[in-house]
This record gives structure tokens, sequence and C-alpha cells, in this order.
């Protein structure tokens, strides 16, 4: 699936998150140690829309995880994603799409729970393509485990 949406085809939200997950996990790495210092777990909200050219465009942290090595690696992660085309039925390029992405320690790290808790709050339209592009910015969650 490359490209816009094609009339008739309908994406849904449940489809091109699990798209956008596997392309942003790829790009998303645990940022290596500065000047010895070890970076913690956490989690980045990242803000940003569709370019006319499907990659993301005015990406910027929404809410920091209070370590500025998460948050340039959360950045970045998201500045490298090739495309978000096709995007999700009745979505336009200025929509909203907020990526949570959780640096966790290991695998049973609390913020991962948090994680599948806030997924299901927040995409309750998931697999509505109709209402998707109604319900607010778009949700996109990965998680980098140490």
């Amino acid at each position: 699936m490359s490209g816009h949406t094609t009339p008739g085809t309908l994406v849904t939200m449940a489809e091109w998150t699990e798209r956008m997950h596997r392309v942003l996990a790829n790009e998303l790495h645990y940022p290596m140690p500065v000047l010895g210092l070890r970076p913690g777990s956490g989690t980045v909200s990242v803000k940003f829309n569709c370019s006319d050219n499907g990659r993301p465009d005015k990406v910027s942290v929404l809410k920091s995880s209070g370590d500025s090595l998460l948050d340039r690696a959360a950045l970045s992660a998201v500045r490298r994603m090739a495309s978000l085309h096709p995007l999700p039925t009745g979505f336009t390029p200025s929509q909203k799409f907020v990526a949570l992405i959780v640096f966790a320690n290991n695998a049973s790290d609390p913020q991962l729970d948090w994680m599948a808790k806030e997924q299901t709050k927040r995409n309750r339209w998931y697999h509505d393509p109709v209402t998707a592009s109604k319900s607010g910015p778009a949700t996109l969650q990965v998680a980098a485990i140490r």
C-alpha cells in the first residue's frame, strides 16, 4: 500500500496504525549513553502532520519525558518515517497525529501497561474508517525496550 488512498479503498485507523507502528518501530532506537549518563525510561508525546508528499511535517514534542535524550530520540524517529500514505480514510494532511513513544527499561516496565490502557482510551473508534477523522488527533503508540 503506497500513495494516496484510491476512491473506494477504506483504510481503517487500525490498518494504518499497524503499518505505522512497524515503520516507527524500525526507526526508533534507545539512545546511547552520553558523557556516561544513561537515559532512563519515560514517555514522549510527539505531534505531527502529514506533508503533501507523505512525510511527517511540523514534528514537535507535545509532552516531554523529562529526559532530553529520550525526547530527541523520539523526534528523530518520527522525522525519519518515509511516508504516512495512504492515510486512514477521511484523514487529510492537516490532520494532527500524536505518537506516544515509551522508552522502557524492560518488558515488565509499568509504562508498557499504561501504554496499552491509553491506546484503548484514545482510539475507541479504531476500526471505524468513517468516524476516525472526527475523533481528534490520531494516536500512534510504540515502545523501545532497553
